[in-house]
């Protein structure tokens, strides 16, 4: 059976970084928007981040969507990685990917720490010798972020959820300890 791992997590939570760092999950392909909209402005086709975003955001979607489904078909493994903070978002992988193995990454991160890691890497892409990568989200919008977060529930249907810190380390886990769960759980700290 495939596997579908879901990250949870506010922007600038830990996510990606936390991905990166998992080696049993290093061949498996990453599913998000964000690649294909830095690859707009890598290519020059877009100044930055927020007119790609803008001008491509449906197209994206589309993207994403239809990878998903291509996954669905093959049967593959597959890593989402997006914010995923409420039961409607999630569920929508369910019903595309009914037949995978559900997994939850979850990280666990204070908004406050969010907040400051998206201001500083916002500082970060802003500098003149940097990708033009910046956001520029309004700070409403990452307010309306946290209060949207509803923490992953194994009733959604995921065999089980793993709890990690804002810096990688390993909280507690809920649910089934699978074989994929039992290789992510022994690489973290």
């Amino acid at each position: 059976m495939a596997d579908c791992i879901t990250m949870v997590g506010y922007v600038c939570s830990g996510k990606t970084t936390a991905l990166k760092s998992i080696a049993a999950l290093s061949e498996i392909e990453v599913l998000n928007t964000d690649n294909y909209i830095f690859s707009l402005v890598d290519s020059g086709e877009y100044t930055d981040y927020p007119e790609a975003f803008a001008a491509k955001r449906n197209v994206a979607n589309k993207m994403f969507a239809s990878r998903l489904n291509e996954i669905a078909e093959l049967g593959s493994d597959v890593i989402i990685d997006r914010i995923n903070l409420n039961i409607n978002s999630r569920n929508r992988l369910f019903s595309v990917l009914p037949d995978h193995e559900h997994i939850c990454i979850n990280i666990r991160t204070d908004f406050n720490i969010t907040l400051q890691r998206y201001n500083d890497l916002e500082a970060y892409y802003k500098q003149p010798d940097q990708p033009n990568y910046y956001r520029d989200i309004p700070r409403h919008l990452l307010s309306i972020m946290a209060n949207d977060l509803e923490v992953p529930s194994l009733k959604e249907g995921y065999k089980c959820i793993i709890n990690i810190d804002e810096n990688g380390k390993f909280l507690f886990m809920t649910g089934e300890e699978t074989k994929l769960a039992h290789q992510i759980l022994m690489q973290l700290d």
